[in-house]
Parts: structure tokens; C-alpha cells; sequence
């Protein structure tokens, strides 16, 4: 029983390197992605980003953005740094200054352009003011009050009259 606990201890000590190198591999392949997937592929004519495309440049990109941090070199520093060579198209969200701030404040006007424009359809669109359910028949003949009450009164087939 002793040979196979000092065997198993053997065989945990031998495996703990490698399986410490996959876990670390694993860590720059998330960070590596995190980075590719910010980034358009300058190849692709449907927007695709470098972390799921597979053509060539993508896997060079790929392979850089991985060397770059593995240098230590920062996710940001690298993005602008691609954005500097390729231009700031390749970037997946444009940056908030100059024109990419137009790109992130039009969707917000079109949103309030649009609620203004629905009030105003709605407003348009709502019943004018109708008069209430009494109306004051004072200033009328009374004649014709009368003859109003007893056509009413057949009407409803009542009877019945308003004086």
C-alpha cells in the first residue's frame, strides 16, 4: 500500500508542471481572444472579428496580439496600435472622440427625434374636447323644448318627460 501512495505522489509531482503550462496557456488564450475579438478582419467582406476568423491575416494578428502580451505590453496599447496601422475601422467600437463621436451620439438623436415626433403625432391625433353629457337648453324656444321632450320620450319608448 505504501508503493502505490509514494507511487501516485511520484506520478502527481511529474504531472503538475505540464498541467501548470496548459492552465497558464489557457490564460494568455482568453487575454489573446479578449484583445482579437475588439477587432474586425480586415479581410473578411462580412464583418467578422480576428478571434473567430479563420484566414491568414487573422491567425498573424492572432499570433502578434498573443507575443505582445506575453511581452507584457497592454490590451489598449495594442488596439490603438492596430488601429494606428490598419486605420479605425478594424476597431469593433469606434473610439468616443472626433467622428466615432458621432458614432455613438446618433443613435441618441434619432431616439429623441423620434419621441418628439411621436408626441407630436399622438397629441395630433388625440379627440378635441367634447362637451359634456348636459347641455344647458335654456336660451331655446320653449316650443320647441317641448316638441324635443316628447320626440325624446317616444324615442325611449317611456313615456316620460324632462319637465
Amino acid at each position: 500500500m505504501a508503493g502505490v501512495r509514494g507511487l501516485l505522489a511520484v506520478l502527481a509531482v511529474a504531472l503538475l508542471p505540464p498541467l501548470a503550462a496548459v492552465a497558464q496557456d489557457g490564460g494568455i488564450d482568453d487575454a489573446v481572444n479578449a484583445v482579437a475579438s475588439q477587432l474586425y478582419c480586415p479581410d473578411c467582406d462580412i464583418p467578422l472579428t480576428v478571434d473567430v476568423c479563420g484566414s491568414a491575416t487573422c491567425a498573424a494578428w492572432r499570433a502578434e496580439i498573443r507575443a505582445r502580451l506575453a511581452a507584457g505590453e497592454d490590451a489598449a496599447a495594442i488596439l490603438e496600435d492596430f488601429a494606428t496601422r490598419y486605420g479605425q475601422h478594424v476597431l469593433v467600437t469606434p473610439p468616443a472622440e472626433g467622428f466615432g463621436m458621432v458614432i455613438w451620439l446618433a443613435p441618441v438623436a434619432a431616439s429623441l427625434i423620434g419621441a418628439v415626433l411621436l408626441l407630436a403625432a399622438l397629441i395630433r391625433m388625440a379627440p378635441a374636447q367634447r362637451p359634456g353629457p348636459f347641455v344647458d337648453y335654456g336660451d331655446l324656444p320653449e316650443g320647441y323644448l317641448i316638441r324635443l321632450e316628447r320626440e325624446i320620450a317616444e324615442f325611449r319608448g317611456d313615456g316620460e318627460t324632462w319637465s
